[in-house]
């Protein structure tokens, strides 16, 4: 599941490395996204129906038993914001890259680091930011996007991964849903590069060995 701004052929342009492994690869465009209808991006809000739907089609085909969910920046969010014990396949496992902790925090390190404005006058302006985007949207809730929240929920077995040079997203986000993260079995990979950089070779041979191990 691709970042904001991103599309399907972020995960596509990994098919000939992962179909090798004796698994299928399924690639979707989130709502507003690439060739899918819709306006708004909402960062794991709305875009858990989406992968709900996603997971209704697989199940429907009759072809797929279980999954893991790979998914980046916000496919990583909407992945650990979603009700992992009712999706209509099972989910062996997610993979976890670059996902926000509180995006609220995220809005502060723009604010703050980003353009040099001062902290409260964000704080000034959230409720009618909040109020604003829940009326474009049709209901988008900016409280809501706290997938560290979320992550004290979630069990199924876990790889987390985060660039050490990630000024967007900071490393901290990744740590602080790692140390919330209830399942047992989980394991982080911290690698050089900021937040869309390519991951290092080492990294991804640690993602197919979690892929494999979870789906073979």
């Amino acid at each position: 599941m691709h970042g904001n701004a991103g599309n399907k052929f972020e995960g596509a342009s990994y098919a000939s490395q992962i179909l090798p492994l004796g698994v299928d690869l399924f690639s979707f465009d989130f709502s507003g996204c690439g060739n899918s209808d819709g306006e708004w991006v909402t960062l794991g809000w709305k875009e858990k129906s989406d992968l709900t739907a996603v997971l209704s089609y697989l199940e429907k085909t009759g072809t797929t038993s279980k999954v893991v969910l790979w998914g980046r920046s916000m496919g990583a969010a909407t992945t650990l914001m979603s009700k992992l014990s009712e999706t209509p396949l099972p989910v062996a496992g997610v993979i976890c890259d670059s996902s926000f902790a509180n995006f609220e925090q995220i809005a502060s390190h723009m604010v703050v680091e980003k353009m040099g404005l001062p902290e409260q006058f964000l704080q000034m302006l959230w409720p009618q930011i909040t109020q604003g985007i829940q009326q474009v949207t049709g209901g988008m809730d900016l409280s809501t996007l706290k997938p560290v929240e979320f992550a004290k929920n979630q069990t199924v077995p876990a790889l987390f991964v985060h660039g050490v040079d990630d000024e967007l997203i900071p490393m901290e986000h990744t740590e602080r849903i790692f140390a919330a993260y209830a399942g047992t079995e989980k394991n982080v990979a911290y690698c050089e590069g900021d937040h869309n950089s390519e991951r290092d070779p080492a990294t991804l041979n640690q993602v197919f060995d979690f892929i494999k191990a979870k789906l073979l």
